[in-house]
């Protein structure tokens, strides 16, 4: 993907935004891809929200974390009030909720009933199919045009490679945002 333009999307996040293309014009826009219970997913979180903390604040940045499940399974993994087999697996993972916009790709009509269960939906690969995302967690850094111009694959699980990661993704973002 990288070197091309970032694929048509059109979703809600949990804070009730519409995000699409035209919403990212004239934005640096980090994706991050990732799912409840990938642990090199649960170790990232706290990095991109330290990225967040440093970059949040300017009008031509965005982070939007894409992950493939629901809504409601979203929202209760990120929910530190309410004890379910979400934020059970951000709890056992040591993992801070997340501050930055969070898009579910899956779309289920009505309430699913079963949440002891936690899976990956056929109805979600609509997003990840579309940019060609190959393994979690994955993250696009996309200039201000939309054109996709960083992707990295996984994440250590060595603390040791945090601050190397953290400038990898600054650098560029440092970069994207000057032009």
């Amino acid at each position: 993907m990288k070197d091309k333009m970032i694929p048509s999307f059109s979703r809600i996040s949990l804070s009730g935004k519409s995000w699409n293309n035209d919403s990212l014009k004239g934005k640096v826009t980090l994706f991050s891809f990732w799912y409840i219970g990938c642990m090199p997913c649960m170790r990232e979180i706290s990095l991109l929200n330290k990225l967040y903390r440093e970059y949040g604040n300017q009008k031509d940045f965005v982070l939007l974390s894409m992950a493939p499940q629901i809504q409601e399974d979203l929202s209760l993994f990120n929910n530190d009030s309410v004890k379910n087999v979400f934020s059970r697996v951000r709890m056992f993972f040591h993992t801070e909720p997340i501050e930055y916009e969070i898009i579910p790709t899956c779309d289920v009509h009505g309430t699913r009933k079963d949440t002891t269960n936690f899976y990956l939906m056929p109805e979600c690969e609509n997003i990840v199919k579309d940019f060609k995302v190959w393994g979690y967690p994955q993250i696009f850094i996309s200039d201000k045009q939309g054109l996709i111009r960083f992707v990295h694959g996984g994440f250590p699980l060595e603390p040791s490679a945090f601050d190397f990661i953290f400038n990898l993704y600054k650098t560029e973002i440092d970069e994207l945002l000057k032009n």
